[in-house]
């Protein structure tokens, strides 16, 4: 069952009276995963808006909107310059979908707070996108950064695979959302998209400009973990950085 709750977007917040939630990225940055110090403000800031572009571009696209017409609102109730960037990684995304079959179920970026289940503490999520994803149910976040090689990918890997399982936790708990589905699948699968230019490149072809990244194990051990040392770290003096 999900907990009600009100969302403030400014700050990334959910908002359960008399209660602490974390948000999903607190639990990941307060386990060392989300670490952007040495990272320009500037670009930072630059990064997020494209980030939040690109979710309003797959929104329209998705609800048969124009999809430049929603990037320019964007722009200007937020008063920043993305849609170069957002049309950049867009491109991928058009493929993407050229290649593979894809039907919303129920709203894109709706929130969600759910108690997790060993810890009783609060988890609040947004999922992007839950679909049927080539027939199967699936969670797909799409991703903007750029793309990493080697370890440095790993580690993003697995700041995902950690993203998505909240994702996965906090969906199973949506009982309206399933009794809106009508049925409740056998397996749910978890996935990022990557979009971004340099993404999908074979020997011989230009970059396809999307990678497709499943992540299907139950990583639910490793998550409550996570949980547990955020808990940890907060009751003993350290601090969450200032969201960008």
């Amino acid at each position: 069952m999900l907990i009600p709750h009100t969302f403030d977007p400014e700050n990334h917040l959910y908002q359960v009276p008399n209660e602490y939630v974390w948000s999903t990225g607190d639990v990941i940055a307060m386990n060392g995963l989300s670490d952007f110090g040495q990272v320009p403000i500037e670009n930072l800031r630059y990064a997020t808006d494209r980030g939040k572009g690109v979710h309003i571009a797959i929104q329209a696209y998705e609800q048969d909107e124009d999809v430049q017409d929603a990037v320019r609102e964007f722009e200007i109730e937020n008063e920043t310059a993305v849609m170069d960037g957002v049309m950049e990684r867009m491109k991928g995304y058009f493929r993407f979908r050229d290649e593979h079959d894809l039907k919303l179920c129920g709203r894109m970026e709706q929130t969600r707070v759910y108690k997790h289940e060993g810890t009783e503490i609060l988890i609040g999520g947004t999922i992007d996108i839950p679909c049927v994803l080539d027939g199967a149910f699936t969670i797909l976040d799409p991703k903007t950064c750029f793309k990493n090689y080697g370890q440095a990918a790993k580690q993003t890997h697995l700041k995902w695979r950690m993203q998505l399982q909240s994702y996965k936790e906090a969906v199973e708990a949506d009982e309206a959302f399933w009794d809106a589905m009508g049925v409740i699948p056998n397996s749910i699968n978890k996935a990022i998209l990557h979009l971004h230019p340099n993404c999908g490149k074979e020997r011989g072809s230009a970059p396809a400009g999307f990678e497709l990244h499943p992540f299907n194990a139950d990583e639910s051990h490793l998550w409550d973990s996570m949980i547990r040392v955020a808990q940890s770290k907060l009751s003993s003096g350290f601090k969450l950085e200032k969201k960008i």
